[in-house]
């Protein structure tokens, strides 16, 4: 069973007891605790506190930083559903839902602190190599050998062109920069073209292509032209005006010079982004908790109507069979009266007499009250 906190309420829970006291209630171990505190910088009591805090000793808590930008504000601990259950419609109507999602500073306030983070982000040469820029640099060395044997053109290195190499140092820059900042970075596509990072818990996909780079018609490993002019674009549908999601070489200075702009806008991007899930999901269950309202409302009005319906055919079925009954009773009548009437003629033979007791057997058979029944009986 999985446990979900804020990262408040988590940082009030471990620091009320001991991990190894909070370990058996979540489920898991007291170092699994620590790694989620550790990876979602919440602190925790160092080695003493507990015992100084029996001791009747003023032991320090340690603050509780502000989330990291990208950063989610939930923490799951323990196994969640493997088959990703959601709730179900009796779940979302008895929800409360929360109001919707609210944070203390602007974007201006998230640009600066964005801005604080990457003060010391700068170019990097090729002597210091990320481990993505190696990849690349592997995957064009087997192009070489590649080409050495098959001489087709699209086993041509991609960097050995100068305005390759320049794409390939900034790529280098790039992922250095982030990584200096405590961000991860990957290359997805073989050149290069498509480059991903990790800022707090979101996960950010962009290009570092020529202009006009298109990754559905691009075939993996050939190299797009390229005329000098660069283009970091994340991969991101309607942004808000506020938030810049293209860089581009023909807009201003080299894409080089611009490198803590760009880190900086990648970290702006995330935590808009992270707002931006919340509010969508926020969004997400207001309107599945309105439409499981409304499917059982039409459930309820169904089934009242399939009951009005019922009950109208029973109601039916009962006045049909009362309407039999009185007819079965006059029929049984009529034909006791028919029989009393040949009894009551000069001449009775026994023919005459089996026959009437044959004809009254069958008026019985037919009326209701001789059945034991009344007609109004269903």
């Amino acid at each position: 069973m999985s446990h979900r906190f804020t990262r408040a309420q988590l940082y009030q829970f471990v620091w009320s007891k001991p991990l190894r006291q909070i370990a058996p209630e979540l489920g898991v171990s007291d170092v699994a605790i620590a790694k989620r505190c550790r990876a979602t910088e919440i602190p925790l009591p160092g080695l003493g506190y507990w015992a100084k805090k029996e001791a009747g000793k003023s032991v320090p808590q340690a603050p509780l930083p502000p989330r990291a930008l990208g950063q989610s504000d939930e923490i799951v601990i323990g196994p969640s559903d493997p088959y990703g259950r959601g709730s179900s419609d009796t779940e979302l109507i008895n929800m409360v839902l929360p109001p919707p999602p609210t944070f203390e500073d602007d974007l201006s306030s998230v640009q600066a602190r964005a801005g604080a983070i990457t003060a010391k982000v700068g170019p990097s040469s090729l002597a210091r190599l990320h481990p993505a820029t190696a990849k690349l640099l592997e995957e064009d060395e087997v192009r070489r050998k590649k080409h050495a044997e098959s001489k087709w053109s699209w086993d041509v290195p991609i960097f050995d062109a100068s305005q390759e190499k320049r794409r390939l140092r900034l790529i280098n820059s790039l992922c250095n920069a982030l990584a200096s900042c405590g961000y991860k970075c990957s290359v997805g596509r073989k050149g290069g073209y498509e480059l991903g990072t990790v800022i707090g818990d979101q996960r950010l996909g962009l290009t570092l292509a020529p202009k006009g780079y298109n990754r559905d018609k691009h075939y993996l490993g050939e190299a797009v032209p390229n005329d000098g002019k660069l283009v970091l674009q994340l991969g991101w549908y309607q942004p808000p005006a506020e938030i810049t999601t293209r860089w581009a070489d023909e807009d201003g200075p080299p894409l080089e010079k611009r490198l803590r702009e760009i880190v900086t806008g990648l970290v702006v991007a995330a935590e808009w982004a992270y707002r931006a899930n919340l509010r969508r999901g926020h969004d997400y269950f207001v309107a599945q908790k309105a439409r499981a309202i409304e499917d059982q409302r039409r459930r309820e009005e169904e089934a009242a109507k399939q009951e009005r319906a019922r009950i109208s055919l029973a109601a039916r079925k009962r006045r049909e069979a009362l309407v039999e009954d009185v007819i079965a009773w006059r029929r049984a009548a009529d034909i006791r009266q028919f029989v009393q009437a040949r009894l009551d003629q000069p001449e009775v033979t026994d023919d005459l007499r089996n026959w009437a007791d044959w004809a009254l057997i069958e008026a019985d058979s037919m009326d209701p009250l001789a059945r034991g029944r009344t007609p109004t009986e269903g």
